[in-house]
């Protein structure tokens, strides 16, 4: 498997004339993806620098699954809007997990902005018992 490079390795790149900074809207995506990955995989009060990070964790929420999933989809929209400036018009929407009732999903769509503005992300997520959100 490919490892990615990350974003100071692309502004040397580009510096050094070995690439161009325009990004393909799959690179983009991916590139998107694995920000998402890291932020809704954190959890809030984990990281010193940034508070606000992540979301909070399942087994610390003593409500209602109803109010758990409604909680988690303002929360993962509100980590979109807040920490990935690649994103417009961000929507979170609930589904039901028919595979297991304690894992929450959610299908997250939203507009590329910048030069891939009007291209659309759909991702498909869900939340399982212990915190972690996996990406389908």
């Amino acid at each position: 498997m490919l490892r990615s490079t990350s974003l100071f390795e692309r502004i040397c790149m580009v510096e050094e004339g070995k690439c161009s900074n325009v990004q393909g809207s799959n690179e983009v995506a991916e590139s998107i993806m694995r920000n998402l990955k890291a932020c809704l995989n954190s959890h809030i009060g984990g990281t010193p620098t940034r508070m606000d990070w992540g979301l909070t964790f399942v087994k610390d929420m003593t409500l209602t699954a109803y109010e758990i999933s409604q909680k988690l989809r303002v929360e993962i929209k509100h980590q979109l809007e807040a920490f990935e400036p690649r994103l417009k018009r961000v929507v979170v929407h609930h589904q039901p997990d028919r595979e297991a009732s304690m894992n929450v999903c959610f299908r997250i769509e939203a507009e590329l902005a910048g030069e891939n503005s009007g291209k659309w992300l759909a991702i498909n997520t869900r939340v399982l018992s212990n915190g972690t959100v996996e990406f389908e």
